[in-house]
């Protein structure tokens, strides 16, 4: 059963975000009726007042996700909730479930997507502590979901993305996990339009003088821009209004969100390529870094720049009809470099 009349309540986490602010964009660009619909969770004033200047009729909620009692309270009167704000945020997502479960017992249909991420498949490298070295291994949220599914908890997310999926027992709650890779393009939202992997590696070629990768710098990741992810969200929020495809939500509902993948060398010696020719680096040499020099620079870094994560996105696109069309990361890597350049002139 869909949402009917006005009672489209949709409750979205992490509107203020990189991934959350875009997807809301998404969503309204294509709804605009359901602004006035729209709740988003704000941890201050000023955040909000930069949501209200873009969405004058969204509902704003003041509260952080260790607000029990508010995200119980919020899903509990929501048709859709979106937590695009924190992957692994094990309370606050007991809180969103404890909420739809109230709706539940009212016999309210809810739709519950929740944004983890592929950082889920360094598992098998981090086992084996792994650094710069291709994997053949490539994990599809189609035939092979059930791998996704038999994860242990230790995994990267999978421990908050087994709670998701476990709520979608309920036969009035709908579940989806989307699980989106290194995630490239200047975001939409209202406040954060910055992503990590590639702006944080172009901000210490900068910073360093110079390019660098971990170890052979031969470990894949995937890879999708900002605007075609939101486009999976927004479909997402389309399908829950039409309630057409049941098989679009479940306790398996694992959606890979990829566009190609690279191997992190290659990524590094592109975008040293681009610095160079802009007079930001003196030459297109790649350094290489053991797990442990590069962790002085990122804490995370041996992970997100040296391990495997690879993945083929069958599901959205079967089930969706997801049909990813933006640039290229390649593509991007030029207006990602001015981008980084001109953040650090305004900081």
């Amino acid at each position: 059963m869909s949402p009917e009349g006005n009672t489209r309540k949709t409750f979205l986490l992490g509107a203020t975000g990189y991934i959350g602010g875009d997807a809301l964009k998404a969503i309204l660009d294509q709804f605009p009726e359901q602004e006035p619909n729209v709740s988003v969770l704000v941890r201050d004033e000023k955040k909000g007042e930069a949501i209200k200047a873009i969405y004058p009729n969204i509902r704003i909620v003041f509260g952080s996700l260790d607000d029990t009692e508010v995200l119980v309270g919020e899903s509990a009167q929501a048709d859709f909730v979106f937590n695009l704000a924190h992957a692994d945020h094990v309370s606050a997502t007991n809180a969103i479930i404890a909420g739809l479960r109230q709706r539940s017992a009212e016999d309210k249909t809810s739709f519950y997507v929740h944004c983890s991420g592929t950082g889920i498949l360094l598992y098998d490298d981090m086992q084996t502590k792994t650094y710069g070295v291709a994997s053949s291994k490539i994990y599809n949220d189609w035939d092979g979901v059930s791998e996704m599914t038999s994860y242990p908890d230790a995994a990267p997310h999978r421990n908050v993305d087994k709670l998701v999926l476990g709520a979608g027992e309920d036969t009035h709650i709908k579940t989806a996990v989307v699980c989106p890779p290194v995630i490239y393009g200047i975001g939409r939202g209202p406040v954060n339009q910055r992503s990590l992997q590639i702006p944080l590696l172009i901000e210490n070629f900068i910073k360093r003088g110079k390019a660098f990768q971990i170890a052979e710098g031969k470990a894949y990741w995937n890879n999708v821009h900002i605007h075609d992810l939101s486009d999976l969200f927004a479909l997402f929020f389309q399908e829950a209004l039409s309630g057409d495809k049941k098989e679009v939500w479940g306790t398996d509902s694992y959606y890979f969100a990829e566009n190609g993948e690279a191997p992190w060398g290659d990524i590094s010696a592109k975008t040293a390529e681009v610095m160079h020719s802009k007079g930001l680096i003196k030459d297109t040499d790649i350094e290489k870094l053991s797990p442990q020099d590069a962790a002085k620079i990122f804490p995370h870094a041996p992970l997100v720049w040296g391990q495997n994560s690879r993945s083929s996105a069958i599901r959205g696109r079967k089930l969706l009809g997801w049909a990813p069309k933006q640039r290229s990361l390649e593509e991007e890597l030029p207006i990602a470099v001015d981008y980084e350049v001109e953040r650090q002139k305004s900081n």
